[in-house]
Order: C-alpha cells, then sequence, then structure tokens
C-alpha cells in the first residue's frame, strides 16, 4: 500500500498537488486520484457527468469511503444517495488540499479515530468521575475494569466496596450522586 496519492499523469501540473506527497499511476481516465487500493478517495475533475460512468467503474475494484470533488453539479446528491458515499464539496484549491491532508491521514488508519476517540472518552469519564467525590486511586481502579459509563452508574455498593479505600459511605455518596439521586 503506498503512502503516496496515486495520481493520473494527465494531470501532472495541477496546483493542488503542490504540498502533497503524490506518484504517477496509470489510474482510470477522467478520474485524478486515489489514496489507496482498496478504502480511498477519488478526485473528480470539473464535469461530474463525463466522470461519473469511469467512477462508477473503478468501483467495482474498491469500496471508496470518501470522495472529494472540485465540481459544481447537481448529480452529487444523486450521487451520495444512490451510492451512499461521503461527499466533501471544496470551493478553492487551498482547501482541497486541507481536505485531502484530512482524508490522507484517516484513510491509512482508521483504527487511529477509534483510539483516539476512546482516549477522549476515558479521560472525560476520569474528570467525571474524580467529580462525583472519588480519589485518583479509585478511579484508576473503576476505569481499570473497562466498563461503560452505565455500567459504573449501576455498580452496586458490593461491587464499589471492592475498590480500595471505598468506604460504604463513600460508597453510598456515589451512587446517589451518579444516579442523580437526592442525598
Amino acid at each position: 500500500m503506498s503512502q503516496k496519492l496515486l495520481v493520473n499523469s494527465d494531470f501532472r501540473y495541477s496546483r493542488i498537488f503542490e504540498s502533497i506527497p503524490f506518484e504517477f499511476a496509470e489510474i482510470v481516465p477522467d478520474v485524478q486520484f486515489q489514496c489507496v487500493e482498496t478504502n480511498c478517495s477519488i478526485f473528480i475533475v470539473k464535469d461530474l457527468k463525463r466522470n461519473l460512468e469511469p467512477l462508477l467503474k473503478q468501483t467495482q475494484h474498491f469500496n471508496p469511503r470518501i470522495i472529494i470533488t472540485y465540481c459544481d453539479s447537481l448529480d452529487l446528491t444523486e450521487l451520495a444517495y444512490k451510492h451512499n458515499y461521503s461527499i466533501i464539496i471544496t470551493d478553492s484549491d487551498e482547501n482541497t488540499r486541507k481536505m485531502l491532508n484530512g482524508a490522507q491521514r484517516y484513510a491509512k488508519k482508521p483504527n487511529d479515530i477509534y483510539t483516539k476517540i476512546k482516549q477522549i472518552d476515558t479521560a472525560e469519564l476520569k474528570t467525571e468521575l474524580l467529580e462525583l467525590m472519588l480519589n485518583k486511586k479509585q478511579v484508576e481502579k473503576i476505569l481499570e475494569k473497562n466498563l461503560s459509563i452505565k455500567e459504573i452508574i449501576n455498580m452496586n455498593l458490593e461491587q464499589l466496596s471492592e475498590i480500595p479505600n471505598m468506604s460504604v459511605v463513600s460508597a453510598r455518596k456515589f451512587c446517589s450522586l451518579a444516579r442523580g439521586e437526592k442525598q
């Protein structure tokens, strides 16, 4: 799998590729480039009607996640609905470059997105648990169990009392605060 965009040699002098690593490759005519062979971004030149047929032929070989297009056309909505595509519309070469850089990052390692989201969720959960009058050691022990937020909120007193330094009074207080009960 290439780390660079594969660019149709017909688009050798396009300003869009100034700051993006690319290499020339044989790509279906009228399609400017693709990121990778299985999950890719496709850049379509101005006239979508003319380019739609080669694009549909190309999609038989891989399953595109993102299509980045730089054109004006009423057919974009129809294309998105029919083929379940995410379509990003840009209004300038600079914005297209920004979108390409973003799409290129995520097209390579989609699992990174989920890892980052999980890290953010864990950090937010940790903050919430600390606000519910738990100390750092107690929060770390709860997070080690890899429980969802619902499971943590629904922990009973017995499960909470197994956590080090968690007294019965603290466990009751946590349960009532977590479930929004009045004390």
